[in-house]
């Protein structure tokens, strides 16, 4: 593969809206409440522009699902993943967490790419087959994309652990506006009209808004007071 390859860049002060890449990897792991899924999808459009499912990146480049599969193990591909989190109740009456792997997107920009070297490559060979797309063990079901599977937890590291903060090049911790909003209980909307009146600084970190931690403690006192 050609090392100019166009992947999209993502910043890495915004492991705290997309989590950090597993190892060896571009797949971008995040979980969260389903309130949240909008909000991340939006952040992901800033950076990545326009997304497909793994199923959607055929319209852009002539390969299977397993082929897709294959290229994102590897890391030649970048994928956003976002896990609903659930409160499950078992048998005995606990609680437990449970993680739905929900959306998953794939810049259009990069299957582009992909299909563009295919049809570079089938024309230097004279073909294409679809062993060297799929590998030797065809992957069809993408079972490795879930959360908790074995392949995932193997290239974790704490590093890659999601982050509900971040810290801003001169260290400051950052915060998500879903985060901020909890902290001065209020809605996301409420936020951001905060913001866009002046009310609480933020900063656009490839596109999307994040807000210091001693921001919004320095604005509880006053909202205490108005209320």
């Amino acid at each position: 593969m050609s090392t100019d390859f166009p992947f999209v860049e993502v910043p890495p002060e915004l492991g705290c809206v997309f989590g950090e890449p597993l190892t060896g990897t571009r797949l971008y792991h995040y979980e969260g409440a389903q309130e949240e899924a909008s909000y991340w999808a939006d952040a992901v459009f800033k950076v990545a522009g326009y997304c497909v499912s793994p199923g959607g990146v055929s319209m852009y480049a002539p390969v299977s699902r397993a082929a897709v599969h294959k290229r994102l193990k590897e890391g030649k591909l970048t994928g956003f993943f976002f896990h609903i989190t659930k409160r499950k109740r078992n048998l005995f009456g606990v609680d437990r967490s449970k993680r739905e792997l929900a959306i998953t997107f794939i810049p259009v920009s990069e299957c582009k790419a992909w299909g563009e070297e295919i049809a570079a490559r089938a024309i230097q060979q004279g073909a294409v087959t679809k062993k060297e797309l799929e590998g030797d063990k065809p992957d069809w079901h993408g079972d490795f994309l879930e959360w908790d599977s074995r392949w995932t937890r193997q290239r974790k590291t704490k590093r890659s652990q999601v982050k509900p903060s971040a810290r801003l090049p001169d260290g400051d911790r950052v915060l998500r506006l879903p985060d901020v909003a909890a902290m001065l209980t209020l809605s996301v909307k409420s936020v951001r009209r905060m913001i866009d009146r002046g009310e609480l600084p933020a900063t656009k970190v490839g596109g999307v808004l994040l807000v210091r931690e001693s921001a919004v403690i320095g604005l509880v006192p006053k909202l205490q007071t108005s209320n």
